[in-house]
């Protein structure tokens, strides 16, 4: 029902074209897609680029040039293809965090934490994005921008789905440790900007429990569970200019 309703849609979009070249754009689009993902990486490039030459303005066609060049390392492409696609469309989080991933190749860091902060300032940003973007950011060493690229709400919704594909691929899991944690600028409690409040709150904390409520079950069926949070001593001797690290701390303690 839902391909006939998306043939329909494209129909109306293009009715200057006939049923059967939707059909088989949609049809190509779909093999190119089944190459992508069973690791054909040439071979559904150039499925993606014989498409391209009928529909430029596809973005789902831009974006796989786009991905599969990136895949095997052909940057210029790859820069190339993510650029055309946020010219087509500059609210297309992909697209920034795709010209982000070859800028980072390129070693031109600050260019790409500005695109990745574009494709987060985007509404709702998907879930999936916010993982490849805090991997992404981990590769290149910036752990604490890569914490700050999952909220904990997203982190807490994503988790049950990742926590399935690990159990699946390493089999049973004994332990959990919360070992989660940052530091905010050395100040008063009313110079804080909520930023800093939030991010602490969340990673010290928060992380604690959406890990905790996800990972127990899991634990349950383990013969010889274990279950550690790791605190800090400032949650029984606080340090000045750190009451909320101080707190967070203290929280995990408790």
């Amino acid at each position: 029902m839902c391909g006939s309703f998306v043939r329909k849609c494209l129909c109306a979009l293009f009715s200057f074209r006939d049923g059967d070249f939707i059909d088989m754009a949609m049809s190509a689009l779909e093999t190119a897609r089944n190459l992508e993902t069973s690791g054909d990486i040439v071979g559904a490039l150039e499925k993606y680029r014989e498409l391209y030459a009928q529909t430029p303005n596809d973005e789902d066609v831009v974006l796989g040039i786009a991905n599969c060049a990136l895949a095997i390392d052909a940057l210029e492409i790859a820069l190339e293809y993510y650029v055309r696609l946020l010219i087509l469309n500059h609210h297309n989080p992909w697209g920034f965090y795709g010209r982000a991933t070859v800028l980072l190749r390129y070693d031109m860091t600050e260019k790409a934490l500005a695109d990745i902060d574009s494709a987060l300032a985007l509404d709702a940003p998907p879930s999936s994005l916010r993982i490849d973007i805090a991997a992404l950011l981990n590769a290149y060493a910036h752990h604490e921008l890569a914490l700050s690229a999952l909220d904990p709400l997203k982190a807490a919704y994503i988790s049950a789905a990742s926590v399935d594909a690990l159990v699946e691929k390493v089999g049973e899991i004994d332990i959990l440790i919360n070992n989660a944690g940052m530091i905010h600028p050395f100040a008063n409690i009313c110079d804080l900007s909520d930023r800093d409040v939030e991010r602490t709150v969340n990673t010290n904390y928060l992380s604690h429990i959406y890990a905790a409520r996800t990972m127990i079950p899991v634990l349950e069926k383990s013969a010889y569970p274990g279950y550690v949070n790791i605190a800090s001593a400032s949650a029984l001797l606080p340090v000045a200019g750190q009451s909320i690290y101080s707190s967070t701390k203290a929280a995990v303690y408790a």
